[in-house]
């Protein structure tokens, strides 16, 4: 429902702030974030009072236009025609007040993206990249299989008796492997959003979900795929006999 939707919007739309607050920054990092911070929320508090606003008002304006259209008064027992144009009409007119609130939720969208992005710029890339990742998983849980689980790599890097060509090596491919998942996982929300700004209850298209079903599942297949790359990467980096020791 739409009411649904707001909600799934607020509660993804705190999650920057709140994941900036449990990351215990150094207090240099934090200043230089809490100004970007500041306008987040400063226009998200704005944005979301409409958002909110448009919901509550969406019955009432519903009613206003039937009312303009002259069918508030039908007969339903004894006008069947009647019924069914009331019927049409409000379809009609409450998909176009979910389009008008959906496209509200996809500016919220978009002010999540300029703020992770400014955060990009001011926080070190490690920490700008969990922030950004754990807010895309929160609010697009879709997507989390396209923002890599790293341990392989991690699990590599802690071997004893790396030598400086193989760590460099290892750290280079888990390079790649991470920019790799973030095109894919970034991707992947670009098309979710484009997928939720159209959704209204009254404009099911199987054609388009089918659609956006097989987009989601090649976006699934291409993450694996980077998965067995970042694997092999790591047996050409170590050898096949020191890569045996690593756990999976």
């Amino acid at each position: 429902s739409n009411n649904d939707r707001i909600r799934e919007v607020f509660a993804s739309n705190q999650t920057i702030t709140t994941l900036m607050m449990d990351q215990k920054l150094p207090d240099a990092e934090m200043k230089a974030a809490d100004s970007i911070l500041a306008s987040y929320e400063s226009t998200l508090t704005s944005q979301m009072l409409k958002l909110q606003s448009a919901s509550a008002r969406m019955y009432l304006d519903m009613f206003d236009t039937m009312e303009q259209m002259g069918l508030t008064n039908v007969d339903f027992e004894n006008d069947p025609e009647g019924m069914e144009r009331f019927g049409q009409a409000m379809q009609t007119v409450w998909a176009d007040l979910t389009k008008k609130a959906n496209a509200m939720a996809a500016d919220i969208g978009e002010l999540n993206r300029r703020t992770l992005s400014s955060l990009g710029g001011v926080l070190p890339p490690d920490t700008a990249r969990t922030v950004r990742n754990q807010f895309y998983m929160k609010a697009y849980p879709e997507s989390a299989f396209a923002f890599g689980d790293e341990s392989m790599f991690d699990s590599a890097l802690r071997l004893r008796d790396l030598t400086d060509e193989q760590r460099q090596a290892l750290t280079t491919a888990r390079d790649v492997y991470r920019t790799t998942c973030d095109q894919i996982g970034q991707q992947a929300v670009q098309a979710i959003d484009e997928q939720r700004k159209e959704l209204t209850p009254f404009n099911y298209n199987q054609e388009a979900f089918e659609k956006h079903q097989k987009s989601i599942a090649d976006f699934q297949a291409r993450a694996v795929q980077t998965r067995h790359t970042g694997r092999d990467a790591i047996v050409s980096a170590l050898g096949v006999e020191m890569a045996s020791k690593l756990p999976g």
